[in-house]
């Protein structure tokens, strides 16, 4: 019985020992200083899932609890385990305690902490893109601060994730025609979950090329067919058209049909990045000055008949004839001969349709004309000493002096 008695005493001493309540038994043989052999755990867990604290304490009982956040006691947490209906963001990092006691004292269990994981949630959707081909477009997305991380994020085109794509935002250095209307999501990943944004729409518009015409001058009518050019920095086909004005177009060649301003027009097709596009280019074609030719006179000689001459060119303006200088009349295109030497003539014509008046003139020289001198009849005459002297005479056209002599006889 005493062995038994003195066994009981050390269990006592021992379990004060352990409990480092040795004050408490000193309240009494029979009052244990409660201690805890199953403390409570720090929780892990997902927004909204519960969370529950526990403890195991031995002792002599009963046992009391109080459990503590934050030093503050919890109204009504007043039994071994403390739990959580919903967790919640802003319960992440809080600290619990819990007071064990009975008769022979108390023990402070803790601090505990509840980790609440919270999923990632997106505040800010990526956003569609209007861009010109060859431009940036970047889409992005913001998700909530009180998200658990790390955060990581995979970039996906019409659900194809992008190799390589795994940052808050997704920047396309270089677009093209291709890829317009292309969709764009990202998934948003942590330990707690994933969400998958909105998509957005990338929509890409061509280049307008920027088209120029070679620089055309200014034409005179009746030249020759010319080529006209325009380009871009887009390879699509060009075509040329004849917007307005006195002229036809084949290919590139442009053939003057007239005077007067003329409209070019270059239609380039849509290529590649670029869209189509026009250009428009003008230049005057100038009156032509025909060249006027007299057809060729022969050399003339006075005492010749009046003779006409004449004088053309590509012009059908009318054309007038005068004498510049020189022994000569004209009268409408016919010359009469008035002595001997050089005449210069002058043909004028006048303006007409595509053509401006023009003038020209030739020269042409008339000899002097050998008289046809005729001697007056001399009837035949017999010697006979003492016959008279008689008289001769010659005549001509021209007025010069004449003089006889004896050739022989």
């Amino acid at each position: 019985m005493e062995t038994t008695r003195f066994r009981g005493f050390l269990f006592l001493l021992t379990i004060c020992f352990l409990a480092e309540a040795l004050s408490g038994c000193a309240a009494g043989w029979g009052d244990v200083k409660p201690f805890v052999v199953s403390p409570a755990q720090s929780l892990t867990v997902i927004q909204g899932q519960s969370g529950t604290f526990t403890v195991t304490a031995e002792g002599t009982g009963p046992f009391t609890y109080q459990w503590f956040l934050d030093g503050k006691p919890i109204s009504g947490a007043t039994s071994s385990s403390y739990s959580i209906a919903s967790t919640t963001a802003s319960q992440n990092g809080d600290s619990f305690t819990v007071v064990v006691s009975n008769a022979g004292g108390s023990v402070t269990v803790g601090p505990y902490i509840l980790t609440v994981l919270v999923p990632p949630t997106i505040t800010r959707q990526p956003l569609s893109q209007v861009v010109t081909a060859g431009q940036q477009a970047t889409f992005s997305v913001s998700v909530a601060s009180t998200a658990t991380t790390p955060l990581s994020y995979q970039w996906a085109e019409h659900g194809t994730a992008i190799a390589g794509a795994t940052a808050a935002s997704l920047t396309m250095l270089a677009t093209s025609i291709g890829e317009s209307g292309s969709t764009y999501s990202v998934t948003v990943s942590n330990v707690a979950g994933s969400v998958t944004s909105a998509s957005a729409t990338l929509a890409v518009n061509p280049i307008i090329p920027t088209l120029t015409f070679a620089t055309i001058p200014s034409e005179i009518y009746g030249n020759p067919p010319f080529t006209v050019s325009a380009s871009s920095a887009s390879s699509g086909v060009i075509t040329y058209s004849i917007v307005s004005g006195p002229a036809t177009i084949s290919g590139n060649i442009v053939t003057i049909s007239g005077t007067g301003a003329v409209v070019l027009e270059a239609s380039q097709a849509a290529s590649g990045n670029y869209a189509a596009a026009t250009a428009t280019a003008s230049f005057t074609v100038g009156i032509e000055v025909p060249t006027l030719t007299f057809a060729t006179i022969p050399a003339e000689t006075y005492g010749n008949a009046p003779f006409p001459v004449s004088a053309s060119s590509a012009s059908s303006g009318a054309i007038t004839y005068s004498v510049v200088s020189g022994p000569a009349t004209i009268s409408g295109s016919t010359v009469t001969i008035t002595g001997a030497g050089p005449v210069v003539l002058e043909a004028s014509q006048a303006a007409s349709g595509n053509y401006s008046s023009a003038t020209a003139t030739t020269s042409f020289t008339v000899a002097t004309e050998v008289p046809m001198l005729t001697f007056a009849t001399i009837a035949p005459t017999d010697y006979v000493d003492g016959n008279p002297p008689f008289t001769v005479s010659a005549s001509s056209a021209s007025s010069g002096v004449i003089t006889y002599s004896v050739i022989s006889g």
